[in-house]
């Protein structure tokens, strides 16, 4: 059972909202699209591993994507993928960078081969290595039983290569196509028989793990060097990034394309609010940042989004639900 399915990463979608809401020649812009771009990346290369996962699931397994949750020392740690069954447990670090790459098994050193120079990557056989001792000492802080465990790194880049310096099996056998996630899975089934979990002790592990996830959203004013006064404000129009004005409570209009919408559009944009500024916000401010004329219209916008209120009278400000 996928207990914790795929979503696109609040990161990524804050990384999105961002290039579309500085000017066109802001100098961090190159940094910015650099960084979604390696982001868009690693969630493409997850949603096709997504597929064979779907395909190896069964109801005595609990499969998690995107699973970050706090050490016992404190910090958080991230798992691509937590594959959970009464016998044993999985962890799949997801790999979709395209290019040749060089491992040397006894330095560790990963590096990305490349006709103008290379480059040092993360050795993502040390951060599997990493998130699977974290797990089993969150299991262990937790009093909970330990089962037979395995670790896989997954290349789901079809147009990436993987080579090391000198062979190592251990190595060999954590480095997988994404096709094999599902054979992968049937031989855990198979070759664990030890039960360390019952079924109603599997859900409630589950619900520990889901209980203790937190989604890692990105401070992008101390991520890149812009500042708030760089924030395009206003309805943007999606189709020329004109800022849109209301024609009534229900409708804005583009003046240069011609574009009309609902008030669907203010809501989307109030959102990219949220992404951004990761704060709560006033009628005042929504109404400065949407650049609207009416307090109403503000108060209209706010309450019909996922918002949660917190205050009262002047003092009321609304955040949105799916970023706390």
């Amino acid at each position: 059972m996928i207990t914790k399915p795929l979503t696109t990463p609040i990161p990524l979608l804050q990384l999105q909202v961002l290039k579309r809401r500085l000017p066109s020649l802001h100098p961090s812009l190159p940094l910015i699209e650099q960084s979604l771009q390696l982001r868009t990346s690693g969630h493409k290369g997850e949603t096709t591993s997504e597929y064979y996962f779907k395909v190896a699931d069964s109801d005595d397994l609990s499969i998690l994507f995107g699973l970050r949750i706090k050490s016992p020392k404190g910090y958080y740690f991230q798992m691509d993928v937590l594959v959970l069954h009464q016998n044993f447990y999985q962890i799949y670090e997801i790999k979709n960078e395209a290019g040749t790459h060089l491992l040397d098994p006894e330095t560790k050193q990963y590096t990305k081969l490349g006709p103008t120079g290379d480059e040092n990557r993360k050795n993502p056989f040390e951060q599997v290595s990493i998130q699977n001792y974290l797990f089993k000492e969150w299991l262990k802080l937790r009093q909970l039983p330990v089962p037979s465990n395995e670790q896989f790194v997954v290349k789901a880049n079809r147009n990436s290569i993987f080579k090391m310096t000198a062979p190592n099996k251990e190595i060999t056998s954590q480095f997988i196509p994404a096709e094999s996630i599902v054979q992968k899975i049937l031989n855990a089934q198979q070759s664990y028989k030890h039960q360390h979990y019952s079924q109603v002790g599997l859900k409630q592990l589950t619900q520990l793990v889901l209980g203790d996830h937190n989604e890692y959203k990105m401070n992008l004013f101390s991520y890149f060097p812009i500042t708030e006064q760089d924030i395009v404000t206003g309805v943007l129009c999606p189709h020329c990034s004109q800022v849109m004005k209301a024609k009534d409570l229900n409708h804005w209009n583009c003046v240069k394309c011609g574009f009309v919408s609902d008030i669907c559009i203010a809501k989307e944009a109030l959102k990219e609010h949220f992404y951004i500024f990761q704060r709560p916000v006033n009628t005042r401010e929504c109404m400065e940042f949407l650049k609207l004329n009416s307090r109403y219209q503000a108060l209209r916008i706010l309450k019909q989004m996922h918002t949660v209120k917190t205050g009262n009278h002047k003092d009321t400000k609304y955040f949105l639900k799916d970023l706390m």
